[in-house]
């Protein structure tokens, strides 16, 4: 018998009044200035983290933190429309125990790797990690794409305290 993969099915709402709900969930008001784009970058950055938190604790390691995702809308080159072209991802975490470099190397991938909404999007956002603590003064950051160029040696300091 084959294996049938996982989906997952959802529904989010906006009514008249611009409120969001989700799966019969309290409606949320965002008020005028949040567009739907910064909704989807909002959207990455809770991915993200979710993303990362599955993978820590499957790792046996705890996640506290928080998130930023930006983003740059312009026309694309391959059909003149515009569309977010850029994104980048930054999360500035507390990672308890601290892992080794490459542990959090492989931690980084996988969350990328797993989140539904960078995923779905052309743009690939690379992920910064702005904090690994509490490693004893020591910190990390890592962008993917660096993670995947340069290694472990890419991991450096970004944490001023």
């Amino acid at each position: 018998m084959p294996v049938r993969a996982k989906r997952f099915e959802l529904v989010a709402a906006i009514d008249r009044d611009g409120r969001l709900t989700a799966e019969g969930t309290e409606p949320v008001e965002t008020g005028p200035a949040w567009t739907a784009d910064h909704l989807v970058l909002a959207a990455l950055a809770r991915c993200t983290l979710s993303s990362l938190r599955y993978h820590a604790r499957r790792a046996g390691l705890t996640i506290a933190g928080e998130g930023r995702a930006e983003g740059l809308i312009a026309r694309r080159d391959e059909d003149g429309r515009f569309a977010l072209v850029e994104l980048r991802v930054d999360l500035d975490v507390d990672v308890e125990p601290p892992p080794a470099d490459a542990a959090l190397r492989e931690l980084l991938l996988k969350a990328e790797r797993d989140c539904f909404v960078g995923a779905s999007l052309r743009a690939a956002p690379p992920l910064l990690l702005a904090r690994q603590r509490p490693a004893r003064g020591a910190a990390g950051g890592l962008s993917l794409k660096e993670a995947r160029t340069r290694g472990p040696e890419a991991i450096r300091s970004t944490d001023s305290g």
